[in-house]
């Protein structure tokens, strides 16, 4: 297993891979639309990197699908 491809990020930089808010990111963990975190604390939650990133191609693909596959 690569280990820095699975490694657990912060908020700030699951912020900057996603590009979406932390209020946004919430809301979609709440639908079962975004990496749920791991909770490694009481006050101490991390994100899969290698979930985050995969999140992201998933999107990507969708928005390529919808262009008919044109990158």
């Amino acid at each position: 297993m690569d280990s820095e491809h699975d490694a657990l990020i912060d908020g700030r930089r699951t912020r900057e891979i996603s590009g979406i808010s932390k209020s946004e990111r919430w809301r979609l963990i709440k639908q079962g639309r975004f990496p749920r975190p791991i909770r490694l604390g009481p006050r101490c939650t991390r994100f899969s990197l290698r979930e985050v990133s995969e999140w992201v191609e998933a999107r990507k693909a969708e928005r390529d699908a919808r262009r008919g596959g044109a990158a």
